[in-house]
């Protein structure tokens, strides 16, 4: 039995021990007329820059890559606005148990086969303190990002918005590196800030890229913010232990999907989805 089947089983354990159905999912509100987050100023980053550092797939090397994804957002959009979405469940965390995993690439990646659903529009949220590896792909270091408007609410979620080339796509960086953050992202502020972007455009995709579970208390406080959970598994290093303790972690109160990176041809499906393998190392 592989990894990823021992995941599920302990996963489906602990839901089994919790007893009872799972919460009831918070009420969708109306939708709005048009959305109030406003555009973002400043000339578009460039996104597609970070296919020439193996931070995205390329479209002409990894057309089977490209073709997985399509495949991995599929159950994605199926828990945010599939028939038996009753609640707001577009904020999705993109996490692994320990660095190096590749859940940045995951997060690039995803958000730019979301994009090609043209009915839909993403929003790109680094929220990895500690090493920031989209914010510096981008070159945004200099830029004000989420922990800044978490920190000072004079400080306008919009004013944290980057355009890229690629449409309907934005980004929000980290902003300053803190001691902080973990406090700031358990704050009622960040929860705000993250429901005003759930909640303000009923075609929105949130996609967190968050850092590793097992190696920070930031990671624990997004859990709270997210409404689904993707883990990101290295093939032959991430050991068994560190999926239980992720999985615990987790609970069983959140759709979970678990993908096989930096492996040929792995395979999983959890909540209906199927989950691919891809051989890319981005953090």
């Amino acid at each position: 039995m592989g990894i990823i089947e021992k995941a599920i089983r302990l996963r489906n354990a602990a839901t089994a021990a919790d007893g009872g159905p799972e919460p009831g999912p918070r009420p969708r509100q109306a939708p709005r007329v048009a959305p109030t987050l406003g555009r973002p100023s400043g000339e578009p980053v460039s996104f597609l820059r970070l296919a020439a550092v193996g931070m995205l797939p390329d479209p002409e090397r990894d057309q089977q890559l490209v073709e997985q994804l399509r495949h991995l957002k599929r159950p994605i959009l199926q828990n945010a606005f599939g028939p038996l979405a009753e609640g707001v469940a577009n904020v999705v965390m993109v996490t692994s148990a320990r660095p190096g995993a590749g859940k940045t690439f995951v997060s690039a990646a995803l958000a730019q086969a979301l994009t090609r659903s043209r009915e839909l529009s993403v929003i790109l949220v680094d929220m990895d303190n500690i090493k920031a590896t989209l914010t510096r792909g981008l070159e945004l270091t200099d830029r004000t990002g989420f922990l800044d408007a978490v920190d000072q609410p004079g400080i306008s979620l919009e004013s944290t918005l980057v355009a890229t080339e690629v449409p309907g796509l934005r980004i929000v960086p980290t902003g300053r590196q803190t001691r902080e953050s973990s406090e700031l992202l358990h704050s009622a502020r960040a929860a705000e800030l993250i429901n005003h972007l759930s909640d303000d455009d009923p075609t929105r995709i949130i996609i967190l890229d968050c850092p590793p579970l097992l190696s920070t208390p930031d990671a624990h406080a997004i859990l709270g913010l997210a409404h689904q959970v993707l883990v990101v598994v290295e093939a032959g290093v991430t050991k068994e232990s560190e999926m239980k303790q992720v999985l615990e972690a987790i609970g069983g109160e959140k759709p979970v999907g678990l993908i096989l990176n930096k492996a040929v041809g792995g395979l999983t499906s959890l909540y209906g989805g199927d989950y691919y393998a891809s051989a890319h190392d981005a953090s």
